[in-house]
């Protein structure tokens, strides 16, 4: 794989910010740091489901109580039994409510911290809601822009959680191919795009380029990890606008790039056919799906 571009995410939970160093077409660029994440959300997500319900049961438990002049009526055929069901709901009601403000506390001494968000799911689900709009989608396949023996394009690790939970990335720009036989899509990455897919789940840090290790201070971790290859089936969520006059003319970071030129490429069109440019930036990273 050609590292182009490193990016490496260090989350700084407690005050939801964080702090991001890359390097761009092979030079460093001087550290940011965001103050806010998508990645980054309030804890206590146990807390707030569990007031939710809690809240529910009292809620009932108060309608039964507001129904108790019924069970007066209900007394003169059944006799004092019909107490039974009142004295139920106003112990259930004063139950719920103890318990709804314990939780409530726990919950807000929750809340006041933060943690990192990791936006799939251990079978590839989309737990940030950032691919809800399927029908805006371009489908297609990955291929390189310059020749390499791996197929590796780009790879985005995580760490699994412990005291330092940070999120690294590697790779190249690189385009994809449409299934409809539109125009292809340069991605231009001056971000690290989002990628949900299903990850592998137990990589050691050893397996990643010594680069990336360094850069990101890795080193016996156990990682996620999502990776764009070769032929890779993608669905690409972008509003992809920007043209580009010609294949065999793409200038990206201040070098001239080729769709095409490699014997082994997919890419089957003329050089000198129009593209299209998606370029991944932070305020708007590209969105990909892995298929």
């Amino acid at each position: 794989m050609e590292t182009r571009h490193q990016f490496v995410w260090r989350f700084q939970v407690p005050d939801a910010a964080v702090q991001i160093t890359r390097q761009v077409d092979g030079r460093p660029l001087p550290g940011t740091t965001a103050e806010s994440s998508v990645f980054v959300g309030k804890s206590g997500a146990w807390s707030r489901r569990l007031t939710h319900a809690v809240g529910l049961w009292l809620k009932w438990s108060v309608r039964l109580i507001v129904l108790s002049p019924v069970l007066v009526i209900a007394a003169i055929w059944v006799g004092a039994i019909a107490v039974v069901p009142f004295v139920l709901a106003v112990a259930s009601a004063a139950l719920a409510f103890n318990l709804y403000f314990v939780i409530a506390a726990i919950r807000h001494l929750r809340e006041r911290s933060h943690v990192r968000r990791l936006p799939f799911g251990r079978r590839g689900a989309d737990l940030l809601g950032l691919f809800r709009d399927p029908e805006s989608a371009i489908v297609g396949k990955v291929t390189r822009l310059a020749p390499a023996e791996d197929p590796l394009v780009w790879r985005e690790v995580w760490t699994r959680g412990g005291v330092r939970p940070l999120r690294a990335a590697e790779g190249d720009d690189f385009a994809i191919l449409p299934d409809d036989g539109s125009a292809p899509i340069v991605v231009r990455l001056e971000a690290p795009p989002i990628l949900l897919g299903v990850p592998e789940t137990d990589v050691d840090a050893s397996a990643l380029t010594a680069s990336l290790r360094h850069a990101a201070g890795l080193t016996d971790e156990r990682l996620y990890t999502l990776t764009l290859r070769e032929g890779a089936s993608v669905a690409l969520f972008h509003d992809v606008s920007t043209e580009i006059p010609r294949l065999d003319h793409i200038e990206l970071g201040g070098s001239i790039r080729r769709l095409g030129s490699r014997p082994d490429s997919p890419y089957r069109g003329s050089a000198q056919e129009r593209g299209r440019l998606a370029r991944s930036t932070d305020g708007a990273p590209l969105r990909i799906r892995l298929l």
